[in-house]
């Protein structure tokens, strides 16, 4: 086997031990038989919103596992198609299995990409910090180079169905008369509720016939006021974050497109460079997204790449 392919097969190798770990790999058939079985329950869709919850974390599972072996089972069976095509001294049946280990490197690399991409807000949208662009203006008449800087913002999108818990420590219910629109019939029961939550000094109050009733309502509403605050908390940090990213000018940038002389994209935190400009303003940012997501691992700070401009 050919060096080069060889290092494709240590490639693939790695992407799936990575696959194997994001999985936790000794317990997904254990977790896919309690999913399984949680889908079989008759009363699953009593809450359809907490069934398609469920459904969506199965596939995913399923999707991840299939994907690992499909890559396993392919390497595997071209390995073989070489030692086999090496023996019979068929170079056509070589070349067709190299071509293949090729693509499903490539797979396995786009797969290792998504496993990083595990964080809480990973499938929403995310944000760019400044970048620099130089090139020809085509405004400019004497065709010189111009250096222009961008600053482009894309607020997260955070995910509404937020599960509020209160701790019963951390809240003190009373109950306390109320009283009706008044005259002979005045209800003067002891229903009335008020919750009172410590941590945040949230006081929600409920004044219906029933105490139970009361409750489940202060709670909800207390439940409300809470979500709203985590929301007010988030907001801040985005405006915080926004008001952090720096001006767009020399020094800001965390990356280059030099289109003028020569063809550059470089990614000056992680040093992760190409000369296909055409393919990243097209959209191709799956190499610089990788670099970025390893450079934690790889230890490389913004100024080290810096330096090896």
């Amino acid at each position: 086997m050919r060096a080069d392919i060889e290092n494709l097969v240590t490639s693939v190798e790695k992407s799936l031990e990575l696959l194997r770990q994001r999985m936790d790999w000794d317990t997904v058939s254990h977790r896919l038989e309690e999913f399984d079985a949680r889908v079989e329950n008759p009363n699953l869709w009593d809450n359809p919103e907490e069934a398609q919850k469920l459904m969506r974390e199965r596939q995913t599972l399923l999707d991840a596992m299939e994907g690992h072996n499909q890559i396993r089972d392919d390497l595997s069976y071209n390995i073989e198609m070489i030692a086999l095509g090496e023996e019979e001294q068929d170079s056509e049946i070589v070349s067709e299995a190299e071509k293949a280990i090729s693509l499903l490197a490539k797979t396995a690399a786009s797969k290792e990409l998504e496993a990083l991409l595990n964080g809480e807000a990973d499938a929403n949208d995310t944000f760019f910090g400044v970048h620099r662009l130089v090139r020809i203006s085509p405004f400019d008449s004497s065709a010189k180079r111009h250096t222009s800087f961008c600053s482009i913002w894309v607020y997260p999108v955070v995910d509404d169905n937020i599960d509020i818990e209160v701790n019963p420590a951390d809240i003190r219910i009373d109950t306390f008369r109320s009283s009706g629109a008044g005259g002979q019939h005045v209800n003067t029961t002891d229903s009335a509720v008020r919750i009172t939550h410590h941590p945040t000094g949230i006081v929600v109050t409920s004044s219906e016939k029933s105490q139970h009733q009361n409750r489940d309502i202060a709670m909800k509403a207390l439940k409300s006021r809470l979500y709203q605050l985590e929301l007010d908390r988030r907001s801040a940090a985005v405006v915080e974050a926004h008001e952090n990213k720096g001006d767009a000018g020399w020094g800001n940038q965390i990356r280059s497109y030099v289109l003028q002389p020569y063809q550059m994209v470089k990614d000056l935190r992680t040093g992760h460079e190409t000369s296909d400009t055409k393919g990243v303003l097209d959209g191709d940012l799956g190499d610089f997204m990788a670099a970025t997501l390893a450079m934690n691992v790889s230890g490389k700070s913004r100024a080290e790449a810096k330096d090896t401009d």
